[in-house]
């Protein structure tokens, strides 16, 4: 049967389900349908009438002269209408499938929902359960608009599995051998085009010839960089040029020697682009002579999770003025303690410190007037030292965290009352030592005449800590809960709004509450769950996160 003028013929219907079909196609594919419909409605009742049947008695013998009996040329009739009425539906499947809205949209935003459909990590693990592989595997379209674009192979993590004992299934979702380790990176690699890539790899891989074959290609490209030391080698990354590399993380559990250390330097002076630099170390690393160098004014993001010399840490300050995070995991300092000249960060918006000495010199230097978050932990107090910080930098400290440090209620009252006006979040962890007690509690109860301590405060950790009266600590956050007035109706709606003189000081109501399951104030605090305060415990010896839904009060006994 020829086909109509303005309808498809069988050959392009399968040319147009390999590819994409536009605005400009839909008369031609309705035309097409609605043939396919009246081929139907047509042969519907032909089918019918062969298929029918008429009584015995009715039957009459065959004519001598047929030469094809004429139930024999009756089923090869039937055997064609029925093939031709399966052609038609398939047809016709195949017509509303090409009639679907996703398969009109262009190429462009095809793309741009593939890439909505990538893992939100920043390393994708290759897996054919996973995009981009499992987008190709839809169609010829889709497989087609995937290698072609680019964007979805901008990021790859290549791991080595842990052991040797690989089930034969999981080698289907991630090749072990490293000779699939590098085609696989070879693909990713050819496939990103030119754009800047991402690669999260075990420096053992980066050792194989394939794999440094693939590095000399991508290396001035990479933009994102983690490298997972499991082996203390000598040779971290490769000696190249990084000019676009603007994130590196270091894995190294079992530390790094100073051959790596030197190494990685080398590789830094490299990097003039470089903004985000993490180095995180179960075991810390000997990190002496020479220290880590790299372009610290470029740097915003900081974390050592590694043994630093309080010399080098004053360095690194001293020369990131760029920087809006800092976190120093370990200083080690031990006296004498050099001079230093005063730092001013202006930029500087998170600092975590934390060491096992004394060194509390560089909070008589620093100066921060954007801290919003402050945390510390320390086995010193060095009063005058973080008070000075703080007075001197006059910064809208939202955050504070002090942890391990031997506080005394009257410094931990000094230290609120400098930030009180911007402070939202406190946390306090002590050995046992008794730095809340009724005197600080009853400074944050609010009380008629409107007075109140940090009265920003929505969230409070406290962690051995607590030497207040029974129920004194459920009796403020009870206060706070149905004082809070809410910043916004006392400035009409806008939460930081200069306040109208003579009014009452906002105060915002305690949202969360955090304590060790231990602690003798959990009960009390425990019914107030009802007015909308998060209780959170944690067990003291695994720091596990307790249900307090089952920590009831006592039944009586009947």
């Amino acid at each position: 049967m020829q086909m109509l003028s303005g309808t498809l013929t069988y050959q392009e219907l399968n040319d147009y389900l390999r590819g994409t079909t536009s605005s400009l196609d839909l008369p031609r594919l309705i035309s097409t349908l609605q043939r396919y419909q009246d081929r139907l409605e047509a042969l519907t009742p032909i089918i019918e009438s062969l298929n029918y049947e008429p009584p015995k008695r009715a039957l009459r013998k065959p004519a001598s002269w047929a030469v094809i009996p004429k139930k024999k040329r009756k089923t090869l009739a039937l055997d064609e209408l029925r093939r031709r009425e399966g052609a038609s539906y398939a047809a016709i499947a195949a017509l509303h499938t090409l009639l679907s809205p996703i398969r009109r949209l262009p190429v462009e935003l095809l793309t741009e929902i593939f890439l909505h459909c990538l893992p939100r990590e920043k390393f994708i693990l290759p897996s054919d359960a996973g995009s981009p592989l499992r987008l190709m595997q839809v169609c010829t379209q889709w497989w087609r608009v995937c290698i072609t674009s680019p964007q979805l192979w901008t990021s790859i993590k290549i791991m080595l599995p842990e052991t040797q004992d690989t089930p034969p299934q999981a080698e289907l979702h991630e090749p072990s051998s490293i000779p699939a380790k590098t085609a696989l990176l070879d693909m990713w690699v050819s496939r990103s085009g030119d754009l800047p890539f991402s690669l999260s790899i075990q420096n053992k891989l980066l050792s194989t010839q394939g794999i440094q074959h693939v590095f000399d290609i991508c290396a001035r490209r990479l933009q994102h960089i983690k490298v997972s030391v499991l082996d203390n080698e000598r040779c971290i990354l490769a000696d190249y040029e990084y000019p676009q590399l603007k994130t590196l993380e270091i894995q190294s559990p079992g530390g790094l020697q100073h051959a790596s250390v030197d190494n990685l330097s080398n590789v830094l002076t490299h990097t003039p682009t470089l903004q985000q630099f993490t180095w995180n170390s179960v075991i810390s690393p000997v990190f002496r002579s020479p220290p880590i160098m790299l372009h610290w004014r470029t740097i915003t993001h900081l974390t050592l999770d590694a043994t630093i010399t309080l010399k080098h840490c004053m360095h690194i300050l001293s020369m990131a003025v760029n920087a809006t995070t800092i976190e120093f995991r370990d200083v080690f300092g031990l006296p004498p303690v050099p001079h230093f000249p005063n730092i001013n960060l202006p930029h500087l918006s998170r600092f975590f410190l934390s060491s096992r000495h004394d060194i509390s010199r560089i909070f008589e230097v620093l100066t921060l007037p954007r801290l919003s978050h402050l945390s510390l932990v320390f086995f010193t107090w060095s009063h005058a030292a973080i008070t000075g910080l703080l007075r001197r930098s006059r910064c809208p400290l939202q955050s504070l965290d002090l942890i391990y440090m031997p506080l005394q209620e009257g410094y931990l009252t000094e230290c609120l009352e400098i930030v009180q006006s911007t402070l939202i979040q406190l946390t306090v962890q002590t050995f046992e030592w008794p730095a809340v007690t009724d005197a600080l509690i009853d400074r944050l109860t609010p009380t008629p005449a409107g007075d109140v301590l940090c009265p920003r405060l929505r969230e409070l950790s406290l962690y051995n800590c607590i030497a207040c009266s029974p129920g004194r600590l459920a009796h403020m956050v009870r206060a706070r809960l149905l004082h809070g007035t809410g910043r916004d109706e006392v400035a009409g709606g806008e939460r930081d709004a200069p306040l109208l003189e003579g009014a009452p000081i906002p105060v915002d109501p305690l949202q969360m509450v955090e304590l060790y399951s231990c602690d003798v104030e959990l009960e009390p605090l425990t019914p107030l769950r009802s007015m909308g305060l998060k209780l959170v415990a944690y067990s003291i010896t695994d720091l596990t996160v307790v249900d307090v839904d089952r920590i009831d009060v006592p039944a009586s006994t009947p």
